[in-house]
């Protein structure tokens, strides 16, 4: 079962957090915490968007109230994610689909080799995959996150002709 960890991005581009309550996520009943705490014990694959792991860990860096409770989500997500596969999404979940082709390929090889760099922080191997955003563009997100070097993509089941879902196998890009 694939189990998603992503969000819009809270961290500004200097490091400091731009959602002030950003923090309640990883707090009691906040939707982080909750995340953890439904998969249990069960099998999953995590689908990790890296810029969650960063803007949790700011938080536990902080001197935010919710700094504790940030620092023991970073703990128990390592815990629990210890055995369990990770998939990687590219860093940040960039809409690469409203930009034009040129900066597509920019900006999917950018997201991807911010991912890779936070592979290096996580307890298991993993693979970075593309779950593009808008599927009325997916050929084209497809197409720029193979060029980054993506060659695994989840995607709606009906999406892509000849294909079982939920994931495919991009041949190998250029990037």
């Amino acid at each position: 079962m694939l189990w998603p960890v992503a969000a819009s991005p809270a961290l500004r581009p200097d490091g400091t957090l731009g959602d002030i309550e950003a923090g309640a996520m990883v707090g009691p009943g906040g939707w982080l915490s909750s995340l953890l705490d439904t998969a249990g014990d069960a099998p999953v694959t995590w689908v990790v968007n890296p810029d969650v792991l960063e803007t949790v860990g700011a938080i536990a860096d902080s001197d935010e109230r919710w700094a504790r409770s940030a620092e023991n989500w970073l703990t128990t997500f390592e815990s629990t994610a210890d055995d369990a596969p990770i998939w990687l999404l590219p860093f940040a979940l960039p809409d690469v689909a409203a930009f034009d082709a040129s900066e597509q390929v920019r900006l999917a090889g950018t997201a991807v080799r911010l991912s890779t760099i936070a592979a290096q922080e996580l307890p298991t191997g993993t693979r970075t995959v593309a779950w593009p955003t808008s599927t009325g563009a997916l050929e084209h997100e497809l197409a720029a996150f193979q060029a980054a070097g993506v060659t695994t993509a989840v995607v709606p089941s009906d999406a892509v002709a000849g294909e079982s879902g939920p994931w495919i196998d991009l041949p190998a890009g250029t990037g």
